[in-house]
């Protein structure tokens, strides 16, 4: 007899009482573990701890900014999805929390299908980076090794640059490691749960938060 899949568990971090309530009791009929948070810097300590396949954040909170939880959290958990929600929404905060590596932004009021349907996505998208194990799942420090001099300063620069949105070339002889390098440098930046992928053509890799590829 096949063990069942596990239950998704799904932390909702607000601090208004009646969202979480509603939240809950939508998500928990479609079966689904729901945890609530009115706290910010609470919902922040239980998100990092890890053991939730979904966050759902309010981008306005008393104690923390929603925005700023959320760079926190997709820098050092590549392991979930991160839904923002917010009842001031603009297009630029919309822009700003997928940069930040949001899978989707859900504005308020939103109807129960409207939730439902963001995470169905949310959860699928895990689903199918979990079902096939890549380097968006690994934090910094899984691909360049090594204690000599060089490779600790090539470390260091990396970890400098690696949050920012500059674009990075990485040059060198072939079969010196400039892929590692790029995906040391994708493990490092803010969204280092969205897909990796390269393009080999020459000998110099073009690497963006979004994706890298040879020039």
């Amino acid at each position: 007899m096949s063990t069942p899949p596990p239950v998704p568990t799904v932390l909702v971090i607000d601090d208004d009482e009646v969202m979480l309530e509603s939240c809950r009791r939508i998500l928990e009929r479609k079966g689904l573990a729901v945890e609530t948070e009115a706290d910010g810097l609470r919902g922040r300590e239980r998100a990092l701890r890890g053991g939730f396949d979904l966050v759902l954040l309010d981008v306005r909170m008393p104690q923390i900014d929603g925005l700023d939880l959320l760079s926190d959290i997709r820098g050092r958990r590549g392991d979930l999805e991160v839904i923002v929600i917010t009842g001031y929404s603009t297009i630029d905060s919309a822009v700003k929390a997928v940069k930040l590596g949001a899978y989707d932004y859900l504005p308020k009021p939103f109807t129960p299908d409207e939730l439902r349907t963001r995470v169905d996505g949310a959860l699928a998208s895990l689903a199918e980076r979990r079902a096939r194990p890549s380097e968006s799942l690994l934090g910094p420090g899984q691909f360049l090794v090594g204690s000599s001099e060089p490779m600790v300063r090539a470390r260091a620069l990396i970890a400098q640059v690696g949050p920012s949105d500059a674009t990075v070339l990485i040059t060198g002889e072939s079969g010196t490691g400039k892929e590692l390098a790029a995906l040391e440098l994708h493990a490092a930046s803010q969204r280092p749960a969205r897909s990796y992928r390269w393009i080999a053509r020459r000998s110099r890799l073009a690497c963006s938060r979004a994706s890298c590829s040879a020039t």
